[in-house]
């Protein structure tokens, strides 16, 4: 059996399960994989101008896409990956200032909504006709 070096862990703050002072917000964003694979998302400027003070989840609409979207927090190393024709809200670990990238090789475009209070995670098939 390894042992783990505690000296080698890495602590970073992030905000989990808390309403923030500005109240709670979404910011939707449209993500056309058309025109790229990779988005970069940096959002210094807006939490230093006090717009948003933290993103704690996500809603990802992924129902028109035939590939995968993957979420990186460069922060915290986290990777969320939701399957094509699924939708989900999922809590994130992500470091102020926050910063996110989105991959995608569907070619479509995905909604994706950054959201400053707490979810319960969920995930779901989407389903198209009556």
């Amino acid at each position: 059996m390894s042992q783990i070096d505690q000296s080698q862990l890495a602590f970073y703050t992030v905000n989990s399960m808390r309403v923030p002072a500005e109240g709670p917000k979404a910011v939707p964003i449209a993500l056309d994989f058309s025109e790229t694979t990779i988005y970069t998302l940096n959002l210094q400027n807006m939490q230093s101008r006090n717009f948003l003070s933290m993103v704690q989840s996500l809603y990802i609409d992924n129902s028109g896409n035939t590939a995968p979207i993957v979420v990186t927090f460069p922060g915290t190393q986290q990777n969320i990956t939701l399957a094509a024709g699924r939708q989900m809200y999922v809590t994130v670990l992500c470091a102020n200032p926050a910063s996110m990238q989105f991959y995608s090789t569907g070619g479509v475009l995905v909604y994706v909504a950054l959201l400053n209070f707490p979810v319960s995670n969920s995930s779901w098939p989407s389903y198209t006709g009556a």
